[in-house]
């Protein structure tokens, strides 16, 4: 039951994403700039404009940003966002961050420790 409804919820984050192009960056009107992830050990990484969610193609980009804090809290990540993303792309508009609602799993994050999966949290940059 668990894997069943693993794959529906990447079927609708898969159908709700289908109409963002994966070559532009992704203009903010409720639609995901990008992702962030992040443990409180300064693991920090985030994806690249125009490709805001990880797929199980195995050759998704992520972005690593050694010199960042735990982001512990909606409003460091907010900031975060803004800072990565309106720095290279200053046409883009961050409004808000959620928490990732379809609880990413582990084989997308393959340079974090099995055992930090509890300190890993995951925001959509919006």
């Amino acid at each position: 039951m668990y894997h069943f409804l693993r794959v529906l919820q990447l079927v609708v984050l898969g159908y709700c994403l289908g109409d963002q192009s994966s070559h532009a960056p992704v203009l903010s009107s409720g639609k995901v700039i990008g992702t962030v992830i992040t443990a409180c050990n300064n693991l920090t990484f985030h994806t690249p404009p125009g490709d805001p969610y990880p797929t199980r193609s195995g050759k998704h980009l992520w972005l690593h940003d050694s010199h960042t804090p735990c982001l512990s809290n909606s409003s460091e990540a907010l900031e975060y966002c803004r800072k990565v993303y309106t720095a290279i792309y200053p046409e883009l508009t961050v409004d808000h961050v959620v928490v990732d609602p379809f609880k990413i799993i582990p084989d997308f994050l393959p340079w974090f420790p099995s055992n930090a999966s509890s300190a890993i949290r995951v925001y959509l940059c919006l």
